[in-house]
Order: C-alpha cells, then structure tokens, then sequence
C-alpha cells in the first residue's frame, strides 16, 4: 500500500482502503441523520406535552431522561450533595 507522509497522518493512497473510508463516510453520515431527526422527534415531543400539560419543558426532560436511564437513586444522590455542598459553602443550612 502506497501512502502519502504528511506532518500529521499518513495519508492513504490505496484505493481499496480509500473506498473503505469513503463507505464508512456515508454510513457515518447516514446515522448522524437519523439521530438529528430523533432529537428533533424528543424536542417536538417534549414541547406537545408542555403545552397539553402545562408542566415546563424543561421538567418533562428531565423526567423522561431519568425514566430513559433508570438512575432515579443515583440523581438524588448527586441531588442531595449537591445541596449540601452549596448550603456548607454558602452557609446556608437551615436553622
């Protein structure tokens, strides 16, 4: 296999290889696509239920990411940490 030395990478020069990365390429690009219209799906749907529920959007997002990855436990967790770490560096814990 013939390559081209450049100051970064090595550039290839088989056409085998350079077929393969252009393949890989579309794939790539295709799947790219496929998620931006699935985020574009979650933002739609998330903004349908706000308004039919009138609960925030930015709640029902939250809510469905925590359905989504099970970590209920987890994000209380951090939740709570996080609350007592600003009041002990605020000093704001409650009386």
């Amino acid at each position: 296999m013939s390559v081209v030395q450049t100051s970064q990478l090595t550039l290839p020069s088989d056409p085998t290889v350079l077929k393969q990365i252009k393949d890989a390429c579309f794939e790539i690009s295709a799947s790219m696509t496929r998620a931006e219209g699935e985020k574009d799906f979650q933002k739609n749907a998330v903004a349908d239920l706000a308004k039919a529920t009138d609960i925030p959007a930015k709640f029902l997002k939250k809510i469905a990411s925590l359905y989504h990855r099970q970590n209920r436990e987890q994000v209380e967790a951090e939740q709570g940490s996080t609350v007592e770490l600003y009041d002990r560096i605020f000093d704001t814990q409650p009386e």
